[in-house]
């Protein structure tokens, strides 16, 4: 895939296809309308602009010739890496593979150990043999990810039309159960075979939550269950990487790492935690703006991962120059966190919630976030400086008749004005 040009907006087909897809691929949020069918709308045209300013080109909006090639050149050097990662994952499934081989291996001769018969399926041995005790276990979970204490979990023995109790126990407080029991079959014989279901109960005693059964059950079962019926998809990147650099933190919080000639905090932390640099930077950055602005360090790190705002370096370590130009780094993310607009902003949260980025908790305050984003961007109107000049529009309008109260107000109605400056000072 190549990008053409000249592509402005208007036009419509898979050369706009094709420029939708490269710049999702690099981070851009577009209209779903525009990239359904496949048209040079309002969004790619803002895309375009925040690409083009963050590589220093001519801002148009639209796809010129220097435009299409810098695009190109990120795109090709993007799919190399992509092949490396892939490369990289590879490698390391088949040494996680390799380790499970020699853990059930070592599982095997411990079995063979404790059988009393002296053998078992695959030593010589006439026959196998069961464990007389099996267990089930896994993680009960809400909507948001978050696990659930002290509910009742029951597991049963399932036929096609009856249902046996073998067993049941309840949640600890971080939402995961452990049960034993014994199994419904003779386990001398290798032929038979039992399926199970698992049921969650509510405080009112009440089936709550079944599992699909588990068809020939074996020894040791992993069923987690999640209300709403989504699967739990793993600890968010967020939550893994600030478990993984907990340790390695001997007492510092995030927001008070440095990486100056004096303290390689950074580097320190994110080396003997084996973590991304440029990914403990994006925790550092989040926590520091935490204190600029009434959000979670979470809500931060969801644009910043996403590469959001594109107005501002990739590299963050490389942006903060040894953390001399940090509080100039911090103004502009959270500016241009700000003034994305309110459908990017939504899109942005919305992709890190189901990209995993940050917790699915954060899915029920969503809402508030945005208006919040909102507030935080009328702010940022009122403080920057007004078109091309040095002067604030807060500053000019202090200079207006207008009431201080209305000040807000006039920076919301300036921001959804869709038309030209003039015309809206005509209004």
């Amino acid at each position: 895939m190549s990008i053409t040009h000249p592509l402005k907006q208007g036009m419509q087909g898979e050369s706009i296809a094709d420029l939708h897809q490269s710049l999702t691929a690099l981070q851009h949020i577009l209209d779903t309308a525009e990239v359904d069918s496949a048209i040079f709308g309002q969004s790619t045209h803002e895309s375009v602009k925040l690409f083009q300013e963050a590589h220093q080109l001519t801002i148009t909006g639209e796809i010129d010739e220097h435009t299409a090639a810098h695009l190109n050149a990120l795109l090709s050097a993007s799919r190399h890496e992509e092949r490396e990662k892939h490369e990289e994952h590879e490698e390391h499934e088949e040494k996680h593979e390799e380790r499970e081989r020699e853990r059930r291996d070592d599982d095997d001769g411990d079995d063979d150990d404790d059988n009393d018969n002296g053998g078992s399926k695959g030593n010589g041995g006439s026959g196998g043999h069961h464990p007389a005790q099996y267990t089930v276990q896994g993680t009960v979970r809400d909507a948001n990810g978050q696990g659930l204490a002290n509910l009742s979990v029951q597991v049963f023995a399932k036929t096609l039309r009856h249902e046996n109790l073998l067993a049941e126990g309840k949640t600890q407080p971080d939402g995961s159960y452990t049960i034993s029991y014994r199994p419904p079959i003779d386990t001398s014989k290798t032929n038979e075979h039992f399926n199970l279901i698992v049921k969650v109960l509510n405080a009112q005693g009440q089936v709550w939550l079944v599992s699909p059964v588990v068809f020939d059950a074996q020894a040791k079962e992993q069923v987690d269950m999640m209300d709403g019926s989504a699967t739990y998809a793993g600890s968010s990147t967020y939550e893994a990487l600030m478990a993984a650099i907990q340790p390695s933190l001997d007492g510092v919080s995030v927001g008070q790492l440095v990486e100056t000639d004096d303290h390689q905090d950074i580097t320190f932390v994110a080396s003997d935690s084996k973590q991304d640099p440029e990914e403990v930077m994006q925790l550092v950055v989040s926590f520091r703006l935490q204190d600029l602005a009434d959000l979670s360090p979470e809500v931060f790190f969801a644009f910043l991962h996403q590469g959001l705002p594109t107005t501002i370096p990739r590299s963050l370590l490389t942006a903060s120059d040894h953390f001399k130009q940090i509080d100039l780094l911090l103004h502009n993310a959270l500016s241009g966190i700000a003034s994305l607009s309110p459908s990017i902003q939504q899109n942005a949260l919305q992709q890190a919630l189901q990209k995993n980025i940050v917790p699915l908790s954060m899915k029920a305050d969503l809402d508030q976030i945005l208006q919040k984003l909102q507030t935080l961007q009328v702010s940022d109107v009122l403080e920057q400086p007004y078109l091309a000049g040095k002067t604030s529009l807060h500053t000019m309008l202090a200079l207006s008749t207008l009431p201080q109260q209305s000040y807000t107000t006039f920076a919301q109605l300036y921001l959804n004005h869709q038309g030209t400056s003039h015309e809206f000072w005509q209004t």
